[in-house]
């Protein structure tokens, strides 16, 4: 919780029936972001998940094969050739209040609502390039999560309170004006 991935091939990999709870997390610059097999069900929460830096012709920000059943809550997944990927006919993520760059859910992903879909929505970071995800004052990630999600972190990646509007905003961070 609350770590930089930036640089791995696989930087996070649930297997073999774990259940880890991945909250708070930058995974930037990475061939792949979240790779689920092996009947892993890992809980993932207001994670940025993008991949400005390397090419989109392989890559995959979070992929489910071998019975894996993630939920995916208050994420933003962006910038890969296949954000969401779904391997089999067995592994059902359920994904909710989450951005993802994709005109749609691929086959087999449930879609439990509030979702932004779009293959040209951005998601607005101050300064992605140099690995500044923040949010601008102009994201469609702001105010848009969900309040009631199990397990949400009281603080951001920073050590932000959360909430700091009436909904709790979409990533690893907590949209704060700058005065």
């Amino acid at each position: 919780m609350g770590n930089t991935f930036t640089g791995h091939q696989y930087p996070i990999a649930c297997a073999y029936g774990s259940s880890p709870f991945i909250s708070n997390n930058l995974i930037i610059k990475n061939q792949s972001g979240i790779s689920c097999g092996g009947n892993a069900n890992p809980y993932i929460l207001n994670n940025t998940i993008t991949n400005t830096g390397y090419t989109k012709e392989t890559y995959r920000g979070i992929s489910c094969d071998e019975s894996s059943n993630p939920e995916i809550c208050n994420t933003i997944i962006n910038g890969f050739r296949d954000n969401l990927y779904v391997c089999d006919d067995d592994s059902h993520p359920t994904i909710s209040y989450s951005f993802i760059q994709s005109d749609s859910l691929p086959a087999g992903v449930i879609n439990g609502g509030h979702n932004m879909l779009g293959s040209t929505l951005d998601p607005m970071f101050v300064d992605e390039a140099n690995n500044n995800c923040q949010l601008q004052s102009s994201s469609p990630c702001i105010n848009v999560g969900d309040n009631n999600a199990p397990n949400l972190p009281e603080i951001d990646i920073l050590g932000n309170p959360r909430l700091s509007g009436p909904a709790v905003d979409i990533g690893a961070y907590e949209y704060r004006e700058i005065k």
